[in-house]
């Protein structure tokens, strides 16, 4: 019996645990072990298949939307995939300076936001000084963007006779929308961001149900031993759990 991996996966990760090597078709057994000191509650565990042949990614969820865009980056996956998947960013309104004060303002008129987007980001005004001179602004609406715009000058105003506000903003990701979703995976998808950001933005991949090998609540010290899984070459082995995790493959 020889070891082929093993780790301790941190709780709440979704971690590669195993790759098939080239030319390697025997099966391997895994071994699952909750090492949570948490007695009251049982952990979930789950053991997924992303196939070299089909596993493609469902869906995307983004963990962290980052700050400071002023374009729209572009995603790619850049980890070993025979077709990649399509990736569109959806930009929102993040924060906003003054630059020209404008005059004529009043509390609580409304101003809309020149960006290429369906859904348009609107601003209310929150206080004017005597002159009508914006001294503050609230975000009503972030919009849903796949253009940006930084400067802002010539802004629509609903009501009111305000003239002359310029406006410099930065943008955050809202969204990313799955156009195709590639197929012949051989390891979890990475996502690589292009383009100027002072954020970080990660993606969790969604790996469909017809991958989970098993999915199991383990209490303290309780195990799963999956046997004889037979993998082709490429194939990858995935653990994502809820606790800490030790995780075994041997053949």
């Amino acid at each position: 019996m020889a070891i082929r991996s093993s780790l301790e996966i941190a709780p709440g990760s979704v971690v590669e645990v195993y790759r098939q090597p080239d030319g390697d078709t025997s099966p391997v057994t895994a071994v699952l072990t909750n090492l949570s000191t948490n007695l009251a509650k049982a952990n979930a565990v789950e053991l997924l298949l992303l196939s070299s042949s089909d596993a493609p990614l469902a869906s995307t969820t983004l963990t962290a939307q980052g700050s400071g865009y002023t374009s729209v980056p572009a995603a790619r996956v850049t980890s070993k995939v025979k077709v990649a998947p399509e990736l569109q960013v959806r930009m929102e309104l993040n924060g906003l300076t003054i630059g020209n004060a404008g005059l004529n303002y009043r509390v609580n008129d409304v101003l809309t936001l020149g960006c290429g987007a369906s859904t348009k980001p609107t601003l209310t005004v929150t206080a004017v000084d005597i002159n009508g001179r914006v001294l503050s602004l609230g975000i009503t609406t972030r919009g849903f963007l796949t253009t940006l715009a930084r400067e802002q000058v010539g802004l629509k105003t609903t009501g009111g006779k305000g003239r002359d506000l310029i406006l410099s903003a930065t943008y955050r990701v809202a969204s990313f929308v799955l156009l195709t979703p590639g197929s012949g995976y051989s390891e979890l998808p990475i996502v690589d961001i292009d383009g100027p950001a002072a954020g970080t933005i990660s993606l969790t991949p969604n790996i469909q149900p017809r991958h989970r090998l098993v999915r199991q609540e383990l209490a303290v010290d309780e195990f799963i031993v999956v046997k004889d899984l037979p993998l082709t070459p490429g194939d990858t082995l995935v653990v994502k759990a809820s606790a800490s995790v030790a995780v075994k493959v041997i053949e």
